[in-house]
């Protein structure tokens, strides 16, 4: 599972920073993250995939596979930011307890 989730870790890397179709994107939720892959970019929503991940925890910011963007794009600005602060040795949530 380590594996497929660094394949998934530098896929979204190589679709660049900011809020595009494909980009993974998480919440803390109990003792975990979710996660999400953007498949559709609107005004003022976003439509998400549910990654269904180690404790399959879901997120109260995805109503029906939609979220405000506001709340999508400030998770891939804070993930992006980390990326740009750490680079590769930021610890990724979902690497955690894995």
């Amino acid at each position: 599972m380590v594996d497929l989730m660094s394949e998934i870790q530098e896929f979204d890397k190589s679709l660049g920073p900011g809020l595009k179709i494909g980009r993974l994107v998480s919440w803390p939720q109990g003792d975990g993250q979710a996660f999400y892959f953007v498949t559709s970019i609107g005004r003022r929503t976003v439509k998400l995939a549910w990654l269904l991940w180690l404790d399959a925890w879901q997120s109260p910011v995805v109503v029906d596979g939609e979220a405000l963007r506001p709340a999508v794009e400030r998770a891939i600005d804070a993930k992006d930011g980390l990326r740009r602060i750490f680079g590769r040795h930021a610890v990724d949530p979902a690497q955690r307890g894995v």
